[in-house]
């Protein structure tokens, strides 16, 4: 196709966080370029984040593929944004800072005390910038955080949460997938600070799986939500609250959870999203105040 012209088909980003401009039916002379504008709606989590757009141009068997990259900066930014906790690694340190230069405090590591390097709460004054000690020493396996989140006392970051990065906090902790088909988009929920038993209504995006079978729909009810319940009935309720079928690939689970229990620099509760073909956890953090 190098010596002829490339009619663009369609443009679909892999998820619905990114939206790109209409290039449907745009021509691409031979050697010629085209300009794409999109946009990443990344979640409140840190790092470096990748979206993927896919191109179909006529006379191809196969869509091309659009790489987008972009890094997420919260106004109090951990570096490194996760904690690296693999081939028996138990311990480290994460600095925080913050982007305008403005002393800050944290609240809470974890929801424990923060362990600081340098630095005495008791004795030294707010910083910008601050190093803290991080540690999964002693833990099971399936007790390993997914998340180490610092709770902060800035209104617009109250929560920085840092990936943990461990070989049972990825794909090992969710073998279900292969069986029901589907996954959730983006299984961690940001509420950041909340109040105790006020509703908050959220929405997240279940997406078709099937690596195994080439992609292929082979159980067409994958997407119908049933039931959305809290795993973590002490600290959070949970009511289903709508459906709705985006595309052939992603549905829109709606639901309305309440902070309940006791004020704590840090809630984190899991809600199980539950299909016709089986259910996975959402993850919810929040600091809640009464």
């Amino acid at each position: 196709m190098g010596t002829e012209e490339v009619v663009i088909v369609s443009a679909k980003p892999s998820c619905v966080c990114t939206t790109l401009t209409d290039l449907t039916g745009t021509r691409i002379p031979p050697g010629g370029t085209i300009e794409m504008a999109a946009s990443l709606d990344a979640p409140k989590q840190p790092g470096e984040k990748e979206a993927k757009v896919f191109l179909r141009v006529q006379g191809a068997d196969r869509p091309a593929t659009v790489r987008i990259k972009g890094m997420v900066t919260l106004p109090i930014q951990p570096t490194p944004p996760y904690a690296e906790a693999l081939k028996g690694v138990t311990s480290g340190v994460i600095d925080l800072a913050s982007t305008d230069g403005r002393p800050f405090s944290v609240l809470a590591s974890n929801g424990t005390a923060p362990v600081f390097v340098g630095f005495d709460p008791a004795k030294d004054a707010p910083r910008a910038a601050y190093r803290l000690q991080w540690s999964i020493e002693g833990m099971a396996p399936t007790a390993i955080p997914r998340w180490w989140i610092f709770t902060t006392d800035r209104p617009e970051c109250v929560l920085v949460p840092c990936r943990v990065r461990n070989e049972n906090t990825g794909a090992r902790r969710d073998m279900a997938r292969m069986q029901r088909h589907w996954i959730i988009e983006d299984d961690f929920v940001d509420l950041g600070e909340v109040r105790l038993n006020a509703p908050i209504e959220v929405a997240c995006v279940i997406k078709h799986y099937n690596p195994r079978g080439g992609g292929q729909v082979e159980q067409a009810n994958w997407w119908q939500a049933q039931v959305v319940q809290s795993v973590s009935q002490q600290s959070l309720r949970a009511e289903f609250a709508g459906l709705v079928r985006l595309d052939d690939e992603r549905a829109e689970v709606r639901m309305k959870v309440t902070p309940i229990g006791n004020p704590t620099e840090l809630m984190n509760a899991f809600v199980e999203i539950r299909t016709a073909t089986g259910g996975g956890l959402l993850e919810f953090a929040a600091k809640v105040d009464r």
